[in-house]
């Protein structure tokens, strides 16, 4: 496999544990943290490897501080993708390694963005679960029939045609769900999120976070990064921008992310960072899609052998 997209995980796995491992080894991973750490005025280290419980807020910003050293640590001795994509927040990473914002400019925002998020109840009262085993078309008329005006549940993540995530307020998303296992859900799977994203309860914060944008100039990327709204492949600053900023009131389109990668003739992709969570969900949008997943030294070598 030369052809290969790298892929980076979203919130969640910061959750899943991070190995410290690229970090004791590699000086590159230590000096990218030196410098995240120095600028963001906070021992991100600590947080993301002795005490993974203080300062939610930056529980992201040290997520894509860990994913994004590993692929400096990695892209030593690999080739380089042919692009980048990041599951919901790991679409901030992608940026940062497609270069079209500095990487302390992605911490800065990713920041004050998720700051937004915990300062909100709206947001942090929701809810997220997973719907297995119900086709797409009939869990969106779930939607809808619980919330006609569209503006407390929906889709929040296109995974398959049978596998998908709902996400908005608590109580909808119950409904929902009781909906769909009585339609034939085989599974209905509570995500324990710490709230709701990719929602219509996320509009409510998007006249700050558009301000917050404003104040952000995004360069035409060196890799195409695949977004996920959309799951279309794109290369120009004010196109990824113009993506990013409402992404978190819109859906994620995984699975058309995924037909997209595999339309430019690639099937291999390389989830860096902790969880396992992106490989896992793009083979339920691919099953032929080949995933190789890394968080530990200890994984290099059948990367190399696979690479």
């Amino acid at each position: 496999m030369s052809k290969y997209i790298a892929v980076f995980p979203g919130r969640e796995a910061f959750y899943k544990g991070l190995s410290k491992s690229f970090y004791r080894e590699y000086k590159i991973v230590r000096d990218i943290f030196k410098e995240a750490s120095t600028f963001m005025g906070e021992d991100l280290e600590y947080i993301c490897y002795e005490n993974p419980n203080v300062k939610p807020e930056l529980h992201t910003t040290c997520l894509i501080t860990h994913c994004y050293a590993m692929y400096n640590a990695l892209g030593q001795t690999l080739p380089s993708p042919l692009g980048v994509a990041g599951f919901s927040q790991g679409e901030f990473t992608a940026l940062a390694i497609a270069q079209s914002l500095r990487f302390p400019q992605v911490l800065e925002l990713v920041y004050r963005l998720e700051s937004l998020i915990y300062r909100s109840p709206i947001i942090m009262d929701g809810k997220m679960m997973r719907v297995v085993g119900l086709q797409t078309r009939e869990l969106e008329k779930c939607c809808k029939e619980v919330d006609t005006k569209c503006e407390k549940v929906t889709i929040a993540i296109y995974l398959s045609d049978e596998q998908n995530i709902i996400s908005g307020d608590k109580k909808a998303v119950e409904k929902v769900a009781d909906m769909a296992k009585k339609r034939g859900a085989r599974w209905i799977i509570d995500l324990n999120s710490i709230g709701t994203f990719h929602s219509p309860l996320c509009q409510s914060i998007l006249r700050e976070s558009d301000v917050i944008f404003d104040q952000y100039n995004f360069s035409d990327a060196q890799l195409p990064v695949y977004c996920c709204i959309d799951g279309r492949p794109w290369v120009k600053g004010l196109d990824l921008k113009s993506r990013l900023t409402v992404q978190i009131a819109r859906s994620v389109q995984w699975s058309k992310v995924i037909k997209n990668i595999r339309h430019q003739g690639i099937k291999h992709i390389v989830e860096i960072g902790p969880g396992c969570t992106v490989s896992g969900n793009s083979r339920l949008a691919d099953p032929d899609m080949e995933c190789v997943w890394i968080n530990d030294t200890r994984g290099i070598g059948e990367l190399k052998a696979t690479i």
